[in-house]
């Protein structure tokens, strides 16, 4: 009985931070039993030590806080243009890979830009964003999946016409190969359902994985550096 040993479930970062926000409780509050330890310290929600080698750093170097979120309007010749706004840079390269690792992104402003509230406004403006282009991507998704079911109203009528052709001209043939006129009504069906299906099926997906990269993105910890 005395040698018993009690199994700790295993720490996981992303769904600490996200079981922090939820109940919006520190995670080593004395009251709670489940997160508190006697004799560690107690770090205060969201804020949760991770590794370095976990956490998928990005790097971003620019010459205003703006360039974050729009095109850069300094010189196109100059070191610090950005050619595309630095979120879109930061969701290209983490839907690149597949990870869900925390993220951290590291940002380089120059020193006369920057002041203590800096990093909490760009923090919040970054969490803001992400938000509104969640949702977006949400209404996106549920209007293509509309079109799609749109079109099945004109698709399925030329998919029952380019069947009933086929069928036909199949009982109607001696021959068993396929003649020119079968052939064009198994085309016929094939074209009636296959953007309908297209659509409801797979229009989705790469909204869905937008989406989660979003998430991360919004979650992640933000460090900004002068230059």
């Amino acid at each position: 009985m005395g040698g018993s040993k009690t199994k700790l479930r295993p720490s996981n970062p992303v769904r600490d931070r996200i079981a922090c926000r939820l109940l919006q409780l520190p995670l080593a509050r004395r009251s709670n039993p489940l997160y508190h330890r006697p004799g560690e310290p107690s770090p205060e929600c969201p804020r949760i030590a991770v590794p370095m080698g976990e956490t998928e750093v990005i790097h971003l170097r620019m010459g205003r806080v703006e360039d974050m979120f729009q095109g850069s309007e300094s010189d196109v010749m100059s070191p610090q243009y950005r050619f595309e706004p630095g979120v879109d840079y930061c969701l290209s390269k983490l839907r690149s890979r597949r990870s869900r690792s925390p993220v951290r992104l590291e940002l380089e402003l120059p020193a006369a830009q920057l002041d203590a509230e800096t990093p909490t406004r760009l923090r919040q403006t970054l969490a803001r964003y992400c938000e509104d282009r969640i949702g977006r991507n949400s209404r996106e998704s549920r209007i293509a999946r509309l079109d799609g079911y749109s079109a099945l109203k004109v698709g399925i009528p030329i998919a029952l016409v380019g069947l009933a052709i086929a069928v036909a001209t199949a009982v109607a043939s001696t021959q068993d190969d396929f003649t020119l006129p079968n052939l064009a009504g198994w085309v016929l069906a094939w074209v009636g359902l296959w953007y309908p299906l297209d659509t409801i099926l797979f229009s989705s997906v790469g909204p869905r994985r937008e989406n989660a990269v979003l998430t991360r993105l919004q979650d992640a910890e933000v460090v900004v550096k002068p230059y």
